[in-house]
């Protein structure tokens, strides 16, 4: 299942807000494997690029406290992170980030939007989202990639630190030699990048698929991104 958002937050200043991708994503996902118990208790792993890792964060953030979403939460068993904006050092730093996020998005604009305010520290939604993530983070595998190239003429987009959790349970941090937007894009099935990132994504179905006594059948591989940072 492929997860999509309005990223165009210059024309959409409601709609474009963390909280609502992440209602939407649980509400989509929770509906596409509503058929039968088999698809219930399925194992899902969620693949996330720049903020979709952060609607995926709110989302079981979300669904911990809510018991309808129970279903989909102890099925979650692991999260790719790519070039996901986990903090900030400072104030300073989380409105230098925001910009630059968007400013590779191609979506530079002189109006101030929702989701743009919710990713400086001045509401500090960002970090109280990161905390109640990290609260349920032990129930999940989490391997972080992290770009090394700058997004010309911008520069690094989300460094090394901000790219990484440093939580137990993220077992591996990956350096990747691409920028912002085409760390996850891949030349060819044959390139180092894509090699490298499907031996970890193999490893995490086997332990989905095998692991513990939890009935499963096939994975659920839910990517969440957003359309006009990939495709700009």
């Amino acid at each position: 299942m492929t997860f999509g958002y309005n990223a165009n937050l210059s024309k959409d200043t409601i709609s474009g807000r963390i909280a609502e991708f992440a209602e939407n994503l649980l509400a989509d996902l929770q509906a596409e494997r509503a058929y039968d118990e088999t698809d219930q208790q399925r194992p899902i792993i969620f693949i996330c690029h720049s903020l979709g890792g952060i609607v995926v964060k709110r989302a079981l953030s979300v669904a911990h406290g809510r018991p309808i979403y129970n279903t989909l939460l102890n099925a979650t068993r692991s999260i790719i992170f790519m070039a996901t904006p986990h903090r900030g050092s400072d104030k300073a730093s989380w409105g230098g980030l925001a910009g630059r996020i968007l400013g590779c998005a191609k979506l530079f604009t002189t109006q101030t939007t929702k989701l743009l305010e919710e990713l400086t520290p001045f509401s500090d939604i960002l970090e109280d989202y990161n905390v109640d993530f990290v609260n349920i983070s032990p129930t999940v595998q989490i391997i972080s990639f992290f770009e090394k190239e700058p997004y010309v003429p911008i520069g690094l987009i989300v460094d090394e630190w901000s790219a990484k959790m440093e939580v137990p349970s993220e077992t591996a941090k990956i350096a990747v030699s691409a920028n912002h937007q085409n760390i996850c894009r891949f030349e060819s099935e044959e390139s180092h990048e894509f090699q490298t990132f499907w031996r970890q994504l193999r490893l995490l179905v086997f332990k989905a698929v095998s692991g513990g006594s939890r009935r499963v059948g096939e994975t659920s591989l839910a990517t969440v991104t957003a359309p006009a940072e990939l495709t700009g």
